[in-house]
């Protein structure tokens, strides 16, 4: 008995159905790969001689569990995950330890919180020296207050952010120079 085209594809649809349902919760990828890998198991497995829909699910699902791993599955079946979970730890734990790249890492790291330190330093420096001129001379200690607190306020925000310090120095320095310009402008319109 000979099959057509469309009746081969029709067995091929309903066997795989069957297989996915016999395999549950693992599913396999109707992909064209997968399909090659099973006929292929099943003909040098089994030969050539026609075979029912559900002949023929028993067949590919034997041929699922034979070549499980080289399959593709929508959702792994338990034995392929493990076996995968196992040779990745294994792959971890023989990873040989670059102390180079360590050392580098620490410096670096090292490097940077030094930065952060000695940026975080000439913030503060900056917004103590922060003494604004009043219009009748000496120091407006009322602006120099709320211009210090606010600064601070953002310094401690930007050091909760994790943001580079080293950044934030100039963009605080821009803001002071500013304030003094405005101040200036204020008493020489008086």
């Amino acid at each position: 008995m000979s099959l057509t085209q469309q009746q081969a594809q029709t067995l091929l649809q309903e066997a795989f159905v069957q297989v996915n349902k016999n395999i549950a919760p693992a599913k396999l990828a109707d992909t064209h790969n997968n399909g090659i890998r099973l006929v292929g198991w099943v003909k040098q497995h089994r030969g050539t001689a026609p075979l029912t829909a559900k002949e023929l699910a028993v067949a590919f699902e034997n041929a699922a569990r034979a070549i499980t791993s080289d399959l593709d599955w929508s959702v792994l079946p338990a034995k392929l995950k493990n076996e995968r979970l196992r040779n990745a730890n294994i792959a971890k734990r023989e990873k040989p330890l670059d102390r180079e790249g360590l050392g580098k890492e620490v410096q670096a790291r090292d490097q940077y919180e030094k930065l952060q330190k000695k940026s975080e330093e000439q913030i503060n420096n900056l917004i103590d020296s922060f003494n604004p001129p009043h219009r009748r001379g000496g120091i407006d200690h009322g602006v120099k207050v709320r211009v210090q607190d606010a600064l601070r306020k953002h310094l401690a925000t930007e050091k909760a952010r994790g943001v580079n310090l080293a950044d934030v120095l100039p963009k605080l320095q821009q803001f002071v120079e500013d304030k003094y310009r405005e101040i200036e402008r204020g008493i020489e319109r008086l």
